[in-house]
């Protein structure tokens, strides 16, 4: 579904309305009266920006603001114009409803979608409406930035589909490991090159940067190290992030992972997650090194 969007401020004495195409970009704006007239001027606008874009789906949004949009509601869920189109009215949503929204649009990210509706709600209320001229910039701003990150998306996934392609011809036994999919896999297999030419896994390790500098004097020695700043950066990426979708999927890693996090008081993720993957180098160096797959340890 490509829908228009329409958010609409309501006032006492007048409505401002935002079209929005559906890659996020500003189709128009405009001030209209909050009666009769103006909610169908408001229906003519929608009508036309429909026609134009060639599209089926509008989307129509306005704050909560008690009896002031109470009548404008009515007139746009009874216009026969608009009921030639798929259309979505969300006005005065009440806390189950914006809690459902929550929920839905977060795909379970929230734990508390009523918590957060109410916080939504909040900040709704105490909020201060910005002046047109800002409004514009501030939306038009956003547009550009929404546009710039759907571009990157779609380039990303044309890039992972070639390296998808690309990895078919290359024999690799990594995305045997829970977790390291062809992506993570090609990037770790692309930076270490041929594996023969490490004599072990500590020396792949090194060449990652994940190794921790030394801090001793005499019989002491310090709890708190930092990783060397030489290595492979792109290496290291790789590992870090293919470590931390292999501790998710694979009951080992997790298990090592969650003890390394246990173990300090500071810097806990980032401690352990450069743990897992030291531990994650150690797999990767003999399943590339015998040319096997990786079988999971039962229990």
């Amino acid at each position: 579904m490509d829908p228009l969007y329409v958010g609409i401020d309501v006032g006492s004495r007048n409505n401002v309305a935002y079209l929005m195409r559906p890659d996020g970009s500003k189709y128009g704006s405009f001030s209209l009266q909050n009666n009769r007239g103006g909610a169908k001027l408001l229906t003519e606008k929608i009508v036309s920006a429909m026609g134009a874009m060639g599209l089926r789906d509008v989307v129509i949004g306005m704050e909560s603001t008690s009896v002031y949009g109470d009548s404008l509601v009515y007139a746009l869920r009874e216009d026969g114009r608009l009921g030639q189109f798929r259309r979505k009215l969300h006005a005065n949503a009440d806390l189950e409803e914006l809690a459902s929204f929550v929920s839905e649009a977060g795909r379970g990210r929230f734990a508390d979608p009523e918590a957060t509706a109410k916080a939504i709600q909040a900040a709704a209320k105490g909020s201060y409406r910005l002046p047109k001229t800002v409004n514009d910039s501030v939306n038009q701003a956003m547009s550009v930035s929404i546009a710039a990150m759907r571009a990157l998306e779609s380039q990303i996934k044309t890039l992972d589909k070639a390296i998808e392609q690309q990895f078919e011809i290359i024999p690799n036994t990594l995305t045997s490991i829970p977790g390291i999919g062809k992506v993570y896999s090609a990037g770790i297999i692309a930076e270490i090159g041929d594996i023969n030419r490490f004599q072990s896994q500590a020396s792949v390790a090194k060449y990652a940067g994940l190794v921790w500098t030394q801090h001793q004097s005499g019989e002491f020695e310090a709890q708190h190290t930092q990783l060397i700043k030489s290595g492979n950066r792109f290496l290291r990426y790789y590992l870090l992030e293919a470590a931390n979708s292999v501790r998710r999927c694979d009951s080992e890693f997790r298990r090592y992972y969650d003890l390394k996090f246990k173990e300090v008081n500071q810097f806990q993720h980032k401690r352990a997650l450069a743990l897992t993957a030291r531990k994650l180098i150690r797999l990767v160096f003999r399943l590339l090194k015998d040319n096997r797959l990786y079988i999971p340890p039962e229990g």
